[in-house]
């Protein structure tokens, strides 16, 4: 595991290309990160490559994440193949043999798991709004 002096060092000198392989990290802030068997809490970059790797946030332009475990992706565009993601955000979302617990993006393609879309979230917003009123307005307070 690297240190935190170490890290805030390397984070500092804001490195164009950072590589972590079986490493753990806090943070990355770099244009092109390449993460490989390793656990990272956040990446800030323009570029983030993936694989057998958990990440807890990755924020980048373009983000390509391969048999891995990420909690949070948002790009201009999203590729993850064989993995598990919790949320994804994105314009343009490609998705191989993957599980992706919610999903909010301009274009979605190929095979998924999908549990919830913004569609969908949206519908059971408004159920669950008019069932509350509805039932609030049956056995609510009476005075």
């Amino acid at each position: 595991m690297i240190d935190e002096l170490e890290l805030d060092d390397f984070i500092e000198e804001g490195p164009t290309v950072v590589t972590i392989e079986e490493e753990q990290v806090d943070a990355i802030v770099a244009d092109v990160v390449d993460v490989n068997q390793s656990g990272v809490r956040t990446i800030q970059a323009d570029v983030v490559h993936a694989e057998q790797s958990a990440i807890m946030m990755a924020e980048a332009n373009t983000i390509e994440i391969t048999q891995s475990g990420v909690f949070q992706a948002q790009g201009q565009s999203v590729s993850v193949a064989r993995s598990g993601v919790a949320v994804v955000t994105g314009e343009e979302v490609e998705l191989e043999d993957t599980f992706v617990g919610l999903i909010a993006a301009q274009s979605v393609s190929g095979d998924a798991t999908i549990l919830i879309d913004v569609r969908t979230a949206i519908v059971f917003g408004l159920v669950a709004g008019v069932v509350s009123g509805l039932l609030r307005l049956l056995f609510g307070r009476r005075s």
